[in-house]
């Protein structure tokens, strides 16, 4: 497999990846009563196990904004934010 062909492939599986991990904040499995598990933090594990922490890192990015882009109305992100961190 060429560079570029390896470069392609990596950045439609962290795409894949990050839209997997916007659709899956959706889901909300109730814990403990006042916390939520969210499995959205799956797709990130998964991109830093393939393409280590600088992949991990975008698709948790790319997934936190596409989240304050669409759910977050006024709390300007703060959720999000930390949830980042």
């Amino acid at each position: 497999m060429s560079k570029s062909s390896f470069r392609v492939r990596k950045i439609v599986t962290l795409a894949i990846l990050a839209a997997l991990g916007s659709a899956l904040m959706w889901v909300e499995i109730p814990f403990i009563p006042p916390f939520k598990f969210d499995i959205s933090d799956t797709a990130v594990i998964i991109a830093m196990v393939l393409y280590g922490p600088i992949g991990g890192i975008a698709v948790a990015l790319n997934k936190s904004l596409v989240h304050i882009v669409i759910i977050s109305a006024g709390d300007f992100g703060v959720g999000e934010m930390i949830a980042f961190v």
